[in-house]
């Protein structure tokens, strides 16, 4: 008779679900206890691993007996199969846990395609790191993003999801081509509202912190101006007109001059005048302003010049 009873009890289970659920990493008294009766051991206890999630694993009576300390004499136990509890992912749960990697952002979020195989019940995470997409990556473009299902035992099982992705912020814009190395003026960017990729490497940038830097490549006209598209700038650039300061013996001379290097202020740069094409080197002590001095020997007063120009331009001749 109670034989019959645990057979019929074990049928309807596997009738209704084919196997025990089991919810965790490890088949326990308390799995079996429902369905078979005269163990004396505590729910907690364990009995097997459990299968990994879509795996059945069927467990002999003989085994199921032993595992359980039957007493002598009780009835057979049938081989009974047992199986992870599972579930599949749908959209609205992958497009909740995606929303968790967004600091903040209104982020559109399709999903595509993603993994229908059954997962067990657990955490589900998508980070960051599991986003496959590159800095060309561009909104609205279809990216896969591997994910995982972390179970209350800290086992995790992969899962992964191909989505759009979506958001809008406001950019910094170029209204003209500005050349590498030119100086960034106000009135050549525009604050405009655009669509962009969430994670697109780039940080935020405001006009006035942009006004002042240079282009450390070409910026095409309308493209976005980020902060790693500029530099420092360079008070002198190679080719440039700049005014050279000569300082001697009291006087102080202007003379146009082109640069042949490229400094900052407190660096040294060597230019060639444009009136004798002598070559001297100066201190850079401001936007395309180089400083020469020359000092005179001891007790000579007098000062050696090449020639003074009409419209205060003058040649440096080299002592």
């Amino acid at each position: 008779m109670m034989l019959l009873f645990l057979v019929i009890l074990i049928s309807n289970v596997r009738a209704q679900t084919g196997c025990i659920p089991v919810d965790g990493e490890f088949i326990r008294v308390a799995d079996v206890s429902p369905h078979i009766e005269g163990t004396n051991l505590a729910g907690d206890e364990i009995l097997f691993r459990a299968p990994v999630p879509g795996v059945r694993r069927m467990v002999e009576g003989s085994e199921l007996r032993r595992a359980l300390h039957l007493p002598e004499g009780s009835p057979p136990v049938p081989a009974v199969c047992f199986e992870q509890v599972t579930e599949t992912l749908h959209k609205e749960r992958i497009v909740a846990s995606m929303q968790n990697a967004f600091a903040g952002l209104e982020v559109t979020i399709r999903v595509a395609d993603h993994s229908l195989y059954p997962v067990p019940k657990g955490q589900l995470e998508f980070s960051r790191s599991g986003l496959l997409a590159t800095p060309s990556t561009k909104p609205g473009q279809r990216v896969m993003w591997r994910g995982r299902v972390v179970t209350a035992a800290g086992r995790s099982v992969p899962v992964w999801a191909r989505v759009y992705l979506e958001c809008y912020r406001d950019v910094v814009a170029a209204r003209r081509s500005i050349e590498p190395g030119e100086r960034i003026r106000p009135e050549d960017l525009v604050l405009e509202r655009r669509s962009v990729f969430p994670f697109a490497d780039r940080s935020s940038l405001r006009v006035e912190e942009a006004t002042g830097l240079a282009a450390h490549r070409r910026i095409a006209a309308g493209s976005e101006v980020t902060r790693q598209l500029l530099v420092e700038p360079f008070d002198v650039e190679p080719r440039q007109v700049l005014e050279l300061v000569v300082n001697s013996a009291g006087i102080r001379l202007k003379i146009p001059a082109v640069a042949e290097g490229r400094a900052r202020a407190g660096e040294f740069v060597w230019v060639k005048q444009t009136v004798t094409g002598k070559r001297l080197r100066g201190l850079v002590t401001g936007h395309r302003e180089v400083v020469l001095h020359i000092e005179e020997p001891k007790g000579e007063t007098r000062r050696e010049m090449d020639g003074v120009h009409p419209g205060g331009t003058a040649a440096m001749g080299r002592r």
